[in-house]
C-alpha cells in the first residue's frame, strides 16, 4: 500500500507542476550552449551536418541516391532521423538527470520524478530545430500536405511520455550504479542500426528480427513519422500497437517509481 501511494503522489506531482517542468526544461534548454561562440545556432547546425553525412554515406555513397517508395532518400532519411535524435538525447539526458541534480533536489521540495520528465522535456525542445529542417526538406523536395501531419503531435507527446518513463527507471539505475550510465549509451548505439532509420523491414527477414522490430518502441515512432509525413498512413490504423506501447509506457513508469522509493532519503549517500 506504501508503494501505491508513493506512486499516485509521485504522479500527481508531474501533473500538479507542468509549469515547473517546463520552467527547469527551459532553463535547461538555454543553457545548453552558452559556452560556445556561435552559441544556440549549433542547435541548427548540429542535426544539419548529422543529416549531411548520413545522408552522404547512406544515400549517396551506398544507394546511388535512389528513392525510396518514389520519395528522395534524404526525405525518407530525415523522417527518421529527426525522432531518433529526439529520442537518443531525452534517454542519455534523461539517464544521467538525477545524478546531474541530486543537489537540487536536497535543496528544494521538487520530487525526484519530476527530474527526468523535465530534462527529457529540455532534449526535445533542443531538437525542435531538427523538426523545422525536416519540414524545409519536405517542402524543397515537393512532398505532399495532408492531414495525418497532424499526427507527428500525437508521436511527439507519446515519445516525450515514454522517454520520461524509460528515464524514470534508467536514471533511478544510475543513481545505484554509475556504470549503467555506460550500457545505456551503448544500448542505444546499439539501437541506432536495429531501428528502421537506413532502412525498410522486408517480409523475408528472420521471423525473431520482424518481432523485435515491430515491437521496437522506437521503431514505432521513427515509422511513425514516416507513416504521418510520406505514407498518411493514421496513427489509430494499428490500435493494438497503440495500446501496447502505452502499457509498456506505464509499466516502466511504475518500475521507476518503485525504484526511486529506494533512493528518496538517501539521495546524498548514491552521489
Amino acid at each position: 500500500m506504501g508503494y501505491f501511494k508513493f506512486l499516485k503522489e509521485s504522479t500527481v506531482d508531474i501533473f500538479r507542476n507542468l509549469r515547473r517542468i517546463w520552467s527547469l526544461a527551459v532553463f535547461e534548454y538555454k543553457r545548453g550552449n552558452t559556452d560556445l561562440f556561435l552559441g544556440g545556432l549549433w542547435k541548427f547546425l548540429s542535426p544539419l551536418i548529422q543529416i549531411g553525412v548520413y545522408w552522404v554515406v547512406f544515400g549517396i555513397g551506398l544507394r546511388n541516391n535512389s528513392d525510396i517508395d518514389g520519395f528522395p532518400f534524404v526525405l525518407w532519411l530525415t523522417c527518421g532521423l529527426t525522432p531518433w535524435f529526439m529520442m537518443n538525447q531525452g534517454v542519455n539526458v534523461g539517464a544521467t538527470s538525477i545524478f546531474r541534480k541530486a543537489g537540487l533536489l536536497t535543496k528544494s521540495n521538487l520530487r525526484m520524478s519530476m527530474i527526468p520528465v523535465s530534462s527529457v522535456l529540455a532534449a526535445i525542445l533542443n531538437q525542435i530545430w531538427t523538426v523545422l529542417i525536416l519540414f524545409a526538406i519536405f517542402i524543397i523536395t515537393g512532398g505532399r500536405v495532408w492531414w495525418t501531419c497532424f499526427d507527428l503531435i500525437y508521436y511527439v507527446i507519446f515519445m516525450f511520455v515514454f522517454v520520461s518513463a524509460l528515464s524514470q527507471v534508467t536514471a533511478a539505475f544510475v543513481m545505484l550504479a554509475r556504470d549503467f550510465q555506460k550500457v545505456v549509451q551503448y544500448v542505444m548505439r546499439f539501437m541506432f542500426f536495429l531501428s528502421p532509420i537506413f532502412w525498410q523491414a522486408k517480409p523475408n527477414m528472420p521471423y525473431v528480427f520482424q518481432v523485435f522490430d515491430r515491437l521496437n518502441p522506437f521503431a514505432y515512432v521513427i515509422r511513425g513519422f514516416r507513416n504521418a509525413m510520406l505514407y498518411h498512413v493514421p496513427f489509430w490504423q494499428d490500435m493494438k500497437l497503440v495500446c501496447a506501447f502505452w502499457l509498456a509506457a506505464i509499466i516502466l513508469h511504475m518500475i521507476g517509481i518503485a525504484l526511486q522509493m529506494r533512493l528518496r532519503n538517501n539521495v546524498l549517500d548514491y552521489v
